[in-house]
C-alpha cells in the first residue's frame, strides 16, 4: 500500500493510474483520498494486489522522477492483510 501526498489540484486517480502504467503492470485493490495535515494538499492511498512488488516499483519510480521532486511525497502505508503488523 502506498500513500502519495501532493497539491490538491493535481491529485487525481486518473493522473496516478496513467503514471503507474508507465512503471509497472499493476492491479489495484482500492483507492482512497484523505486530507493532508498540510493546507492545500491531498493524500491518496493506493492498495496494490499482492504480487510482483507493484508498490515497491511505483514507490521507487516516484522517488526517482525528477519532475516530482519537492512536489509529491510517497510513503508506505500499513497493509491491512499483513499477518505481522508493525514487524517492519
Amino acid at each position: 500500500m502506498l500513500r502519495i501526498e501532493g497539491p490538491a489540484g493535481h491529485m487525481t486517480q486518473n493522473f496516478w493510474e496513467k503514471y503507474f502504467k508507465e512503471c509497472v503492470v499493476y492491479r489495484l485493490t482500492h483507492v482512497r483520498q484523505m486530507t493532508s495535515r498540510e493546507a492545500g494538499k491531498v493524500v491518496m492511498e493506493f492498495g496494490f494486489a499482492r504480487f510482483d512488488a507493484q508498490a515497491d516499483a511505483v514507490h521507487y519510480a516516484i522517488g526517482q522522477e525528477p519532475k516530482f521532486r519537492g512536489i509529491y511525497k510517497v510513503f508506505y502505508a500499513p497493509d491491512p492483510c499483513d499477518p505481522n503488523p508493525g514487524f517492519c
